[in-house]
């Protein structure tokens, strides 16, 4: 049996830049992957060579025959070498180090090629487009911690009726990101999740007149950026009882309704764009303490922003830009509707119905 001599694995479990100690020539990593893998999977790692010119040799667990090897290194590149000479399946290896002095910022599992369900301390990688037929949906994570989806850019889409593309219940700091997510009822369900970030992915194409494409509920602290929202027969993104979002540079098109904050607290919207709408902005529920900044609503059926119902107070718009609204720039339509706060905003056609609406006012209001 090999020795132990530290656990690395807070230094390689993502390509982070905070590489590994030196692992000097005779010397083993071993790994445990999720999954069990076979002759046709790969490992990845991203090393760099302190001196010498290392190769890497791949055993099973305290194994002595070679299955596979690195024979020539790369740094600071993704490295990859599939296991050809692996019998049945094993989900731990030991990488040795020959010949040269390495450092690793990651070692990686190989990159999914499927729909499944995710573990924590992982970074999954799509390797390709996905199918989808199963009516639950595509990636699920559960109770689960540390967990990064990496679409790479590829797509799943549903063939037939599918809920879920990427289902979260009860996790911390997941981040969903670069991924495209086509035909689902839902694109990303977040429930009872925290800490967590959806970057730079596309929800399109959904005729359920129940669909969301992006939903947080009950959750806390998670940040949406740089996601594309299109053609959704109903919302685009829908925040329940949710606190501290933040949303940056996302963009919204062709959906019925693009943004509802639903008893949803302390969420900053910024430089978000909503394009063909019904409704674009709407606040329900005791929605209160958000702020919406910069941005813009273009084209809308109805209102721009709406104010649906009681105790959504203390908002607060500045500088949205808002042109082509079918109805009202601004609606407030339900009574006692406190402390909304206007500043730089210019509304062509407005509509205050309550009795009991007090706003603030500052440099323009119409």
């Amino acid at each position: 049996n090999r020795s132990f001599i530290s656990d690395i694995y807070d230094s390689v479990k993502a390509q982070d830049g905070n590489w590994s100690e030196q692992i000097s020539s005779g010397e083993f990593v071993r790994v445990t992957f999720e999954i069990n893998l076979t002759s046709e999977k790969d490992i990845t790692v991203f090393p760099r060579t302190v001196n010498g010119t290392p190769r890497i040799e791949v055993y099973e667990n305290n194994g002595t025959e070679k299955i596979a090897e690195f024979d020539s290194i790369i740094d600071n590149e993704l490295n990859k070498v599939y296991l050809t000479g692996l019998i049945g399946e094993q989900d731990v290896f030991d990488l040795k180090i020959l010949e040269g002095v390495v450092e690793f910022d990651w070692i990686v599992d190989p990159p999914i090629s499927d729909c499944q369900v995710l573990s924590s301390n992982t970074q999954y990688d799509l390797q390709n487009d996905l199918n989808v037929s199963d009516s639950f949906g595509c990636f699920t994570i559960s109770s689960a911690q540390n967990v990064t989806l990496n679409g790479n850019g590829d797509r799943i889409f549903a063939k037939a009726s599918s809920n879920y593309g990427v289902y979260v219940d009860n996790s911390v700091n997941v981040t969903i990101k670069n991924l495209t997510i086509v035909n689902f009822t839902h694109g990303v369900y977040f429930n009872r999740v925290n800490d967590s970030w959806i970057n730079f992915t596309t929800v399109a194409n959904s005729s359920s007149f129940s669909s969301f494409a992006i939903y947080t509920d009950l959750s806390y602290g998670n940040n949406l950026i740089g996601n594309k929202i299109l053609n959704l027969q109903a919302f685009g993104i829908f925040l329940s009882d949710s606190q501290n979002t933040t949303l940056r540079n996302n963009y919204v098109f062709n959906v019925s309704d693009g943004l509802i904050l639903y008893n949803s607290q302390k969420s900053l919207i910024f430089n978000t764009t909503f394009y063909r709408t019904t409704n674009a902005i709407q606040f329900d529920q005791g929605s209160v303490d958000n702020v919406i900044e910069k941005g813009s609503v273009n084209s809308t059926f109805n209102s721009a922003i709406y104010f649906a119902s009681l105790n959504s107070d203390r908002n607060t718009l500045i500088n949205i830009s808002i042109a082509n609204t079918g109805i009202d720039d601004l609606i407030v339509g339900a009574n006692d509707i406190e402390g909304l706060k206007l500043i730089n905003m210019t509304l062509a056609r407005y509509s205050l119905h309550p009795q009991g609406a007090l706003f603030s006012v500052e440099n323009g209001f119409g």
